[in-house]
């Protein structure tokens, strides 16, 4: 299953969490009021959008690509080395 959910708040994320847990192809959108609250209280909300993806990245080279930044992501954030990216 293909879910979107706009306006990802409480509700929608918690949703959000255990559709993605289950293995459905998910797309949270904040906005508005709550990506106000996000950025307001520091918290990084990065995204990548791939021209030739739709929802997901099955694309081997946009997964990896994904890859990199969730781990530059979470060792800015965790703390931790990083490996670069060979080119």
């Amino acid at each position: 299953m293909k879910v979107c959910i706009y306006g990802a708040g409480a509700i929608g994320g918690f949703l959000g969490a255990r559709l993605g847990a289950q293995g459905h192809a998910l797309c949270a959108v904040a906005r508005g009021a709550t990506l106000a609250a996000l950025k307001a209280r520091g918290i990084e909300v990065p995204y990548m959008v791939k021209a030739n993806e739709g929802h997901g990245f099955s694309n081997e080279e946009n997964r990896f690509d994904f890859y990199r930044a969730m781990e530059e992501f979470l060792g800015k954030h965790l703390g931790g080395r990083v490996e670069k990216a060979s080119e």
